[in-house]
């Protein structure tokens, strides 16, 4: 719990080379919403669940957003929190979809993480968007799909799903 407290204090800390529009602390360059995925996890054999969860990131600069995820499988009864860092790797389409590297501080929490030998850790990641409504500009629907390895726990997951965006974000 303690290195997670620390990154999230970190990625407070990090000052930002931004442009001048919007200001640095605008709320412009922050989204929070809700998406739901369908998941694999591969940890000592191979499950599939359904993933419910919020988000919310923050754009840093236009090549790095901080991210804050949980995630809940209702039905494995784990809840999976995040916080770390997104690098853009490639657009796709015209800025229709992006593929960005991801780099998160993972917690692992509730009766389902008894088999997880490190309930903190980290993990390296894909994660890849791509636009599919938009309102008055602002993207308001994702589809969504990533991949995700948690050395520690020599655990893989990927998933696929749709987000939400309910508050903010550039248009």
């Amino acid at each position: 719990m303690r290195r997670f407290l620390v990154l999230a204090l970190t990625l407070l800390a990090i000052p930002t080379i931004a442009h001048s529009e919007p200001a640095r602390w605008s709320l412009d360059r922050a989204s929070f919403g809700v998406d739901a995925k369908g998941a694999v996890t591969e940890q000592g054999g191979q499950a599939s669940s359904f993933l419910g969860g919020t988000y919310l990131s923050y754009s840093m600069t236009e090549q790095m957003s901080a991210a804050a995820t949980v995630e809940r499988d209702f039905a494995g009864h784990l809840t999976i929190a995040k916080v770390g860092l997104r690098f853009p790797i490639f657009h796709l389409d015209g800025g229709n979809g992006r593929v960005t590297a991801a780099g998160n501080l993972v917690s692992y929490s509730d009766k389902g993480a008894e088999g997880i030998v490190e309930p903190t850790s980290w993990e390296a990641g894909v994660n890849g968007s791509w636009r599919l409504a938009e309102n008055t500009g602002t993207t308001v629907l994702w589809g969504i799909v990533s991949a995700a390895y948690d050395p520690e726990n020599a655990r893989s997951t990927y998933r696929l799903g749709l987000r939400y965006q309910a508050l903010g974000g550039r248009p």
